[in-house]
């Protein structure tokens, strides 16, 4: 089973998969918005992501029981969501954490991941002009 990902440039809602056995179905990208850019994932990149914010303590990372609700809930229904900067660093926390523990950081989550890096700087940046 192939599972891609998309840009936000590009408008394909749902790619065409195909299972070993030769059945065809529809995978539907998980949306994933940070600093007013969309990012389209896979259910096993996000489903990777979730992962890792819920082996985040609570105690650290105050936010992980939100952030990890709100990707339930993108999981789900596909619904798009809109991260606070609080969750950016949550999530910006797991991805560079499932970075060390695998030894690379999936291609498929770099763009993200650069997304997230640069995001608490953009906020800032209007905050400042205002």
């Amino acid at each position: 089973m192939s599972e891609g990902w998309t840009t936000p440039d590009e408008q394909d809602a749902t790619s065409a998969t195909t299972s070993g056995d030769g059945l065809a179905f529809q995978v539907k990208p998980i949306p994933f918005e940070i600093a007013g850019t969309q990012y389209r994932l896979s259910a096993a990149a996000a489903q990777t992501i979730l992962k890792e914010v819920n082996r985040l303590p609570s105690a650290s990372y105050p936010s992980a029981e939100d952030t990890a609700r709100q990707i339930d809930r993108t999981l789900r229904d596909a619904s798009n969501v809109f991260y606070i900067e609080e969750q950016i660093r949550t999530l910006l926390v797991a991805i560079e954490r499932i970075r060390l523990r695998s030894g690379r950081l999936p291609a498929e989550l770099g763009p993200l991941r650069e997304a997230l890096r640069s995001a608490p700087e953009q906020a800032r940046d209007r905050v400042s002009r205002v």
